[in-house]
């Protein structure tokens, strides 16, 4: 289990499978139940989506989401 944190500071206590990628105050994240998602510093969701195989912050903030078949959203 994963869990995320700010320098020394743990933000969020580990309960995710995976964590993805960073970008600025946000993770992209596998939860337990096998969803992803994208998280705030506090562990907030702010978008969840069903099972994909990859998250990934692209240039601009964009998000990168590739599906279990390993196509392109």
């Amino acid at each position: 289990m994963w869990g995320l944190r700010c320098g020394n500071k743990i933000t969020v206590i580990p309960q995710y499978r995976e964590v993805f990628d960073l970008c600025a105050d946000r993770a992209a994240v596998r939860f337990e139940d096998g969803r992803t998602g994208v998280v705030d510093d506090s562990g907030t969701p702010l978008m969840v989506t069903d099972r994909c195989r990859r998250l990934r912050f692209l240039k601009g903030e964009l998000l990168s989401v590739t599906k279990e078949d390993g196509s392109d959203c």
